[in-house]
C-alpha cells in the first residue's frame, strides 16, 4: 500500500502541466475512492477529468480518455 501511495505522489509531482485523467469503476468503492482522490487533487490545485466506468466497458472509456489527452 505504501509503495502505491509513494508512486501516486511521485507521478503527481511530475505532471508538469499535463492533463490528468482518472478512470474509476462506477460502484460503491470505486466512487468513494474517486471522491477522495478528487478532494486531494482539488486541494493541490491539480486539474483532472474523471471517467466513471462500468465493469467490462473499460476499453470505451480508454478511447474517451485518449480524446481528452492523446499522450
Amino acid at each position: 500500500m505504501y509503495k502505491v501511495v509513494e508512486e501516486i505522489k511521485s507521478r503527481l509531482k511530475n505532471l508538469d502541466g499535463k492533463r490528468l485523467a482518472v478512470l474509476y469503476h462506477f460502484d460503491l468503492d470505486g466512487t468513494t475512492a474517486a471522491s477522495i482522490l478528487w478532494r486531494i487533487l482539488k486541494t493541490q490545485k491539480i486539474d483532472a477529468k474523471f471517467y466513471a466506468v462500468t465493469r467490462g466497458l473499460e476499453e470505451i472509456s480508454i478511447e474517451q480518455i485518449k480524446s481528452y489527452n492523446p499522450d
